[in-house]
């Protein structure tokens, strides 16, 4: 029996893992156990179960020595440093950590059925031994498998770039956020970048924002209604509380105004994507996270969304033609680090 763990800037998920079943599953908070090792032990006395070994996929870059690996949780202000020889000590059996991303990958060397994706993009297979898998939950994840072996990587924090005046405001409004000039798609294809987008817009009106992005003009202008009130007077967002969660709620409901700042995030992303695409040249894309799963809808049924986001992908120059014919699909499961982890600790042994 093992226990597994999928740890990223918000949620910290356990579970009980043995004979290819999750036999018992908590969540707990990342920002209330700064030091993970308390969740854990919490988590198995909870359990009542006795596990032998432990893997712990997490969010950030993990550095490898000789006899345990480190990491530091990339979205998370504690900076507390996870080291999997101490983890080792204090749960009395073998802990290892990987990245969260690696832990996707180990998912996907596993073979899976076609239930288990949802099909954005058909397409014709380029580099036939390469997958790239990217996601975005409280950060932005990427990672690749080739000849099915893992590889993770921060590809997430590539920079993210300003294409008009309407992005290099929002970029500049970032930079005096966070006190610094480099602006990482981390921070803008997240659940963090949609309250930061909500955050840009909430003074301007439905016509500001229109005319920010030529793509959105063509995509949505003269098909939502204009109101002479701003986004948040129109909107009402608790800004105290989870402001994605809200905005993606509404645009869910059909709210036309939270559906135009989804369809900014949604283009943005599809532009990341396209990104990567050139870069690695897959076989496959797939897409994970909570953000995707949980908007699905958004970028398969609502035809502004799904139509912005795949010009997104499609709006690459003289790259158009790669990106907009390869194979992409979202991984529907909620278990994939979980899943992952069990992977790893049996490709690991």
């Amino acid at each position: 029996m093992q226990v597994v763990g999928d740890i990223g800037g918000t949620n910290c998920r356990l579970a009980m893992y043995e004979n290819d079943q999750i036999l018992f599953q908590k969540t707990y908070s990342t920002t209330e156990y700064p030091h993970l090792v308390d969740a854990i032990q919490l988590f198995i006395k909870e359990s009542g179960k006795t596990p032998v070994s432990c893997c712990l996929a997490i969010a950030g870059p993990v550095i490898k020595h000789t006899d345990r690996q480190e990491v530091t949780l990339t979205n998370q202000n504690h900076k507390t440093i996870v080291d999997s020889l101490e983890y080792s000590k204090q749960l009395n059996i073998p802990c290892r950590i990987i990245n969260d991303f690696e832990a996707v990958g180990f998912y996907l060397s596993r073979e899976r059925t076609k239930a288990e994706f949802a099909v954005l993009q058909e397409g014709t297979s380029l580099n036939q031994q390469l997958v790239l898998y990217i996601g975005a939950g409280t950060g932005l994840g990427v990672g690749f498998l080739f000849k099915n072996n893992v590889f993770p990587s921060e590809g997430g924090h590539t920079r993210f770039p300003a294409e008009n005046e309407f992005e290099k405001k929002f970029i500049q409004s970032v930079h005096e956020e966070i006190g610094y000039k480099h602006l990482s798609c981390d921070r803008v294809i997240s659940g963090l970048g949609i309250a930061r987008l909500y955050n840009f817009v909430a003074d301007m009106t439905v016509n500001d924002v229109l005319n920010g992005i030529d793509e959105v003009v063509e995509v949505f202008g003269g098909k939502i209604t204009v109101e002479n009130k701003t986004i948040k007077e129109i909107l009402n967002v608790d800004v105290t509380k989870d402001i994605a969660y809200q905005v993606s709620s509404k645009a869910l409901e059909g709210n036309e105004v939270a559906r135009l700042v989804m369809g900014i995030f949604f283009y943005w992303y599809g532009r990341t994507i396209a990104d990567h695409i050139v870069t690695f040249l897959p076989k496959h894309v797939y897409v994970t996270g909570g953000i995707i799963v949980k908007n699905l809808k958004l970028v398969t049924q609502d035809e502004l969304i799904k139509g912005i986001f795949h010009k997104a992908i499609e709006r690459k120059g003289r790259m158009g033609v790669i990106t907009k014919g390869v194979p992409i699909s979202v991984i529907l499961s909620g278990d994939v680090g979980l899943l992952g982890c069990s992977a790893a600790i049996n490709s690991l042994e």
